[in-house]
């Protein structure tokens, strides 16, 4: 690919047309052919077919320098940015626990995308009734009223969000949803897959409640990546200083590409490499990283040292702390056995004693 095009974006030439359409501003990407390819004279301008003017050019444009319409960006992450910032994403707002954390994250990332966000609340129906009342009408009458208390509180819940959206003016949807949860956990992973991030709380350690079980669901069965907030987190929430949990794995490299819309935008940029050096590959070692990351001008360094496995956990949340990170992303290791979930022992330790909002991808 030529070195003049800036971050696999290709000039393309530009067609004239009517002054009198609706102004658009089009985007081609990697048109990687000798006809559109040409070298232009300041190396901060940058290509574009314009199928119209548009109405904001001045705000992005200096005088042409060469035969194309060349269009300068003041900011580095603005035309970058169009192509990569999470525009849907879902919140699963917990009926069982406090819901003001996700609701808190998520609309404040919906706002700093002009993303739309949809809301799912789940009231959580049972099967466990008390063996005396195990008669027919007994039985039904305690089901159905365990199921509207569940769903009045899932309720409750979406009107708390309700509020805040409206108050955030995003643009947003709200469903609230009666199910088992088998059926609850089937339902959001397969809404978490047709969008771009989902946010959900933090687990509870010591707290028996589906609110626990269905988040860890949507790790593994999404196919995207979730942020996690705690269930102690207060506060506004904005991922300026990141840190990235890098061991060279499929899962890092994974939560590596699904967080690049937070990282393009963070201030500063820290690569945590802990446990054995010798178990990452040459070819994706944190160094490796540093120079990946600095050719999309995203400046990164990195803290690496040695450590157990039981240390890496405490030593990850230590490193936040020290580098007053806002962000955790890492890699959500587990698998299934006989349909229980075993999670990896550092996203487990992870799970239950979080200090800040973690993005996983698996």
């Amino acid at each position: 690919m030529p070195s003049d095009l800036i971050r696999g974006w290709a000039p393309v030439r530009l067609k004239k047309t009517h002054q009198d359409k609706k102004p658009e501003l089009r985007f081609w990407f990697n048109q990687n052919r000798s006809s559109s390819v040409h070298r232009c004279a300041s190396p901060a301008l940058m290509c574009v077919k314009m199928t119209t003017v548009p109405s904001d050019l001045d705000q992005y444009t200096d005088r042409p320098v060469c035969s194309y319409d060349c269009v300068q960006f003041a900011d580095r992450h603005q035309l970058w940015g169009r192509m990569t910032m999470f525009k849907n994403l879902l919140v699963l707002i917990p009926s069982e626990r406090p819901a003001r954390p996700v609701i808190d994250g998520a609309v404040l990332l919906t706002m700093a995308y002009g993303a739309h966000l949809d809301a799912l609340a789940v009231a959580y129906e049972t099967a466990n009734v008390p063996i005396a009342a195990a008669g027919g009408a007994a039985v039904a009458l305690i089901v159905e009223e365990t199921r509207q208390r569940a769903l009045e509180r899932a309720e409750a819940a979406m009107r708390v969000f309700e509020v805040q959206a409206k108050h955030a003016g995003i643009a947003y949807t709200c469903r609230t949803m009666s199910a088992t949860p088998g059926q609850a956990m089937a339902i959001a992973s397969a809404s978490a897959r047709l969008h771009d991030l989902t946010v959900v709380l933090q687990p509870e350690p010591g707290r028996d409640t589906f609110d626990n079980d269905v988040p860890q669901e949507i790790l593994f069965q999404s196919g995207g990546p979730v942020l996690f907030m705690p269930y102690t987190f207060r506060g506004a929430f904005a991922a300026r200083r990141i840190g990235i949990c890098w061991d060279g794995t499929r899962l890092a490299g994974r939560a590596l590409r699904d967080a690049m819309p937070l990282l393009r935008y963070a201030d500063a940029l820290t690569i945590i490499s802990l446990g054995n050096p010798a178990a990452i590959p040459e070819e994706a070692s944190p160094q490796r990283l540093v120079e990946h990351l600095a050719r999309l001008g995203l400046p990164a360094r990195v803290v690496a040292f040695p450590a157990a496995h039981s240390e890496i956990q405490p030593a990850i949340l230590s490193v936040a702390a020290d580098e007053s990170l806002d962000l955790l992303v890492m890699g959500g290791y587990g698998h299934s056995r006989l349909q229980e979930r075993l999670l990896g022992g550092v996203t487990r330790e992870m799970l239950q004693s979080m200090t800040v909002p973690t993005l996983m991808s698996h």
